[in-house]
């Protein structure tokens, strides 16, 4: 047999031989699967928590606000525009909404002294006990599945460059509202944007409507 045959031979009988086989595969390059890598792990078991912990905070929490710190339609807004402009705009704005009405307002009283003042404490306002430098909209929004009540607070606050609004919302019933007081605020905030952005062309209809109506 000619040597080139033997070689051959050789090695394919080698390859045959089980034991030569095993010795072969672990001492071959290892390739990583992405899967078992630390940092593909570490990212899966990051993104799992999150999950759960949006999904725990959804179940344990049932009021939502806005705040100077926050992102997108959770943060305080300050409009170009005085605090009984703001006052009508937020009417308009809830009676767009379905399910939404208003329960109650509180006139703001404008002062050198209390211009500027910082919202504080404000889920523990009673209707009755707002302080005068703070204008609101009070409003009940009901869910269309079960009739749930949630109590939803417009606060508008003058300053210097027109009326800063912020928004409480809280379930009246159940320790976790899958986050339905933050969508309230989103929408609400999300059509103040829009009004504010129109208020001329807004005020104009709704002069018209209340000629019509008289």
């Amino acid at each position: 047999m000619p040597d080139s045959m033997t070689s051959f031979a050789a090695r394919y009988s080698n390859s045959l031989d089980p034991k030569k086989h095993a010795l072969s595969v672990r001492l071959a390059p290892r390739r990583e699967d992405p899967v078992t890598k630390p940092g593909f792990l570490a990212a899966m078991l990051a993104a799992i928590v999150t999950a759960a912990c949006s999904s725990c905070a959804a179940l344990t929490n049932n009021i939502a606000y806005t705040a100077p710190d926050k992102e997108g339609l959770l943060q305080t807004r300050t409009y170009d525009k005085s605090v009984q402009s703001m006052r009508e705009l937020s009417r308009v704005a809830v009676g767009s909404l379905k399910h939404w009405k208003i329960v109650g307002e509180h006139a703001c009283c404008k002062t050198d002294e209390d211009l500027l003042h910082p919202v504080k404490e404000w889920e523990r306002w009673a209707p009755g006990e707002m302080p005068a430098y703070v204008g609101a909209v009070q409003v009940e929004v009901e869910s269309a599945l079960f009739g749930f009540v949630d109590d939803l607070t417009i606060f508008l606050l003058p300053s210097e460059k027109g009326t800063q609004v912020d928004v409480y919302s809280a379930s009246r019933v159940g320790k976790g509202d899958l986050g339905a007081n933050a969508k309230h605020i989103r929408e609400l905030i999300e059509k103040l944007d829009y009004l504010v952005a129109n208020a001329e062309e807004v005020m104009e209809v709704r002069e018209q409507e209340g000629a019509d109506a008289r």
